[in-house]
């Protein structure tokens, strides 16, 4: 199972395409690690933006940077 960050004991509150792939990202093999919720920000032009990724997803055999 992979390891996710934080770990939800009770998926109920989540949207349900939020938990479609809260379940789906379980079972990939302990290889894969999840964080959920990641909250970010954007600086830029005099105003900073708010952002979240659902799930961000790292592998370390998969490493990708754009």
């Amino acid at each position: 199972m992979a390891k996710i960050f934080p770990r939800i004991e009770n998926i109920d509150g989540l949207p349900f395409s939020e938990k479609v792939v809260y379940k789906a990202l379980m079972s990939l093999p302990n290889t894969f690690t999840i964080f959920h919720s990641v909250q970010w920000f954007s600086r830029g032009n005099r105003k900073s933006i708010w952002k979240e990724n659902d799930f961000l997803i790292y592998h370390k055999n998969m490493e990708c940077w754009f």
